[in-house]
């Protein structure tokens, strides 16, 4: 590989934004003499001048990576950009270990959860990872997300498998148009948690079959953090673009869910794999 070449591929994956801090006339203690050697290594491949308006995530043990600063023009610019870092290898690496719930590899239910279904639609797909894991199974799978490019991404990764497909739509406007109906809806760890259940979930019902399942799952909000939830979209230093997610307790899951029409629920927190660790909010509700 070339020098430019070389020197392309780290600037243009990581955005070549590094933060100097090495503190003038005193002593650097090791994050700043990690900090210090990167700089100098790109600017050496690169032959380009590294500024000091930049910053970079190491680990004291050593490089981990370096993580462009966010700077999304607006919600939509996010969601095109949300997990940058995932790739179609490390992706199928994850799948080989099994489904799960959670954000934890190996830890909690899998696929079992949502019984045997023929058909199912998953709100908020991005990639279509686990669109890919229910579909392999055997159901008929419509991977559902209002990002262009993680809709494009998904298609360009999965287009092979036969039974699985993929609609750029808004959630919302998507559930309140189509006459569709499927044997389970799911949403893990996506729009379930980004869409407000108040409009949500009186959307879902109609659109499972009779005894269909709704299953969904997010972070555990801590207490007293349950409810909307503004996220800063670029940081505390970037142009404002706000985020919103709902997270709610179980009994408040239930609670929602029977307002809106379901016939059943069950919602809990999984606790993570370790104690005083994050848990997960997993819930199933079934319609009439």
């Amino acid at each position: 590989m070339s020098s430019d070449t070389e020197a392309d591929t780290i600037i243009g994956r990581f955005n070549a934004r590094i933060d100097v801090r090495l503190a003038e006339g005193s002593a650097p203690d090791d994050r700043d003499l990690l900090e210090g050697v990167l700089v100098r290594e790109i600017g050496r491949i690169s032959g380009h001048r590294v500024g000091r308006d930049c910053w970079v995530n190491l680990e004291v043990a050593g490089v981990d990576a370096v993580q462009p600063e966010p700077d999304h023009a607006d919600s939509t610019a996010y969601w095109d950009g949300y997990a940058p870092g995932a790739d179609l290898e490390t992706t199928l690496e994850n799948l080989g270990r099994g489904f799960r719930w959670t954000q934890y590899k190996e830890h909690g239910p899998g696929l079992e959860l949502l019984g045997e279904p023929r058909t199912v639609l998953e709100l908020g797909c991005a990639s279509g990872a686990t669109s890919l894991a229910i579909a392999r199974t055997g159901a008929e799978v419509t991977g559902l997300d209002s990002s262009p490019a993680q809709i494009a991404r998904a298609r360009d990764w999965w287009e092979e498998q036969p039974n699985l497909s993929f609609v750029q739509a808004d959630v919302l406007d998507y559930l309140a148009r189509t006459e569709d109906t499927w044997e389970a809806i799911v949403s893990n760890w996506g729009a379930g948690m980004f869409c407000d259940p108040v409009l949500l979930l009186p959307l879902i019902v109609p659109r499972l079959a009779s005894g269909g399942v709704y299953a969904f799952s997010h972070v555990e909000p801590l207490a007293p953090g349950h409810g909307p939830q503004v996220l800063y979209g670029n940081g505390y230093r970037g142009r404002k673009v706000a985020v919103v997610r709902w997270l709610y307790s179980p009994e408040q899951w239930e609670r929602m869910l029977l307002r809106s029409g379901f016939a059943k629920v069950e919602v809990e927190v999984l606790p993570g794999p370790t104690p005083d660790h994050v848990g997960t909010v997993i819930g199933r509700a079934w319609a009439p």
